[in-house]
């Protein structure tokens, strides 16, 4: 446990996060813990665009964004492995960032008024790759000695990644035509991997190119653009600028 309160005092102090307005609770399924606190708090649920219940973790307030945040971490994933568990609070801490900064944008304070806002599909994408993309980041730092300087980088390991991104591009058309929205989060978490290698490689977008310019479907060339949005802003600051012609992109 004080493993656990050292990494939550480290992220909160890097992303200037008030750690007494983050608590970490256990839970075997999140949806029902989620639901719980509900209740506790008389907090009306809205519904998320994904079940929840199985995820490794997931960042809820109940009220008042700029007050407590709450991590609910899923203990049949993540109570015996420590990397994960220290990449799921980082994951969720970058939300609470990401969500205060959005609040403050939009000036709308109220977690489930925030929610509805008209500009939160977008920001839900984005928020979300950003997520993915640091902690994958940091993941290949810890365990691969992987850094974005190149210096420690193994052509076997890059191979490796480059084969398994690229067979989870291939899926992209087929999830983006079956189920448009509902499916543009798989979609993104499949390509924030082939960006990070990109990055790492310093290489340039040849695969994505090549996918959606060749498509006639509208819907599928805008995710195309949509990429090249999302991983080029690493802050909400950069990301703000863009909101109009996201929203523009996806609705």
């Amino acid at each position: 446990m004080d493993d656990l309160n050292d990494i939550i005092h480290t992220i909160c102090k890097n992303l200037e996060l008030e750690r007494q307005n983050i608590e970490v609770v256990f839970g075997e399924n999140l949806e029902h813990e989620v639901d719980k606190y509900c209740q506790l708090f008389n907090y009306e649920k809205i519904d998320h665009f994904n079940d929840i219940s199985f995820y490794n973790g997931t960042a809820y307030c109940f009220g008042n964004i700029n007050d407590k945040w709450y991590i609910f971490i899923n203990t049949t994933t993540e109570k015996y492995n420590e990397g994960r568990l220290t990449s799921t609070i980082m994951h969720e801490m970058l939300h609470i960032d990401d969500f205060i900064k959005f609040g403050k944008y939009i000036e709308i304070f109220d977690f489930n008024q925030l929610m509805k806002h008209e500009d939160y599909k977008g920001f839900y994408l984005w928020t979300e790759y950003r997520a993915q993309k640091f902690c994958y980041l940091d993941y290949l730092d810890e365990y691969h000695g992987l850094m974005l300087d190149n210096t420690n980088w193994n052509n076997q390991i890059a191979e490796e990644y480059m084969i398994r991104t690229k067979e989870m591009l291939s899926n992209i058309e087929y999830d983006y035509r079956i189920s448009k929205w509902r499916n543009l989060i798989n979609s993104i978490s499949n390509v924030y991997q082939y960006d990070v290698i990109n990055i790492l490689r310093n290489s340039k977008y040849e695969q994505i190119e090549e996918i959606f310019k060749k498509n006639q479907d509208k819907l599928v060339c805008n995710f195309g653009i949509l990429f090249q949005i999302l991983s080029s802003c690493w802050s909400f600051e950069q990301y703000q600028k863009c909101i109009p012609l996201v929203n523009k992109l996806i609705n």
